[in-house]
């Protein structure tokens, strides 16, 4: 479990690929086509630019693991990584009055 903010939204962004993937291969099995990508968005503007910078330095090595997960289904056109504000993120409505 992570207990600092930024290295949370890495590992969270990490599951949320490795979910993606596995629900699209499930549905590629099953006989589904999928055309595009799928979206993630994040809330953390320093979390959502480590993403998509190659050469940002991050100092934990499971932090630099889950974001280099991140940046591969980024680069691989499976995911695509948005920054939406967090006073307009749904997912804190009711934590966030």
């Amino acid at each position: 479990m992570e207990t600092a903010t930024f290295g949370s939204k890495h590992v969270s962004a990490s599951t949320c690929t490795e979910q993606i993937i596995d629900l699209r291969l499930t549905l590629w099995c099953l006989g589904f086509s999928i055309d595009g990508s799928s979206f993630i968005f994040g809330d953390n503007k320093l979390a959502v630019n480590r993403a998509f910078i190659p050469h940002s330095k991050l100092y934990k090595r499971h932090n630099t693991l889950s974001c280099n997960h991140t940046r591969e289904t980024i680069a691989a056109g499976i995911t695509h990584f948005h920054y939406i504000v967090g006073t307009t993120n749904p997912a804190d409505i009711m934590s966030k009055h």
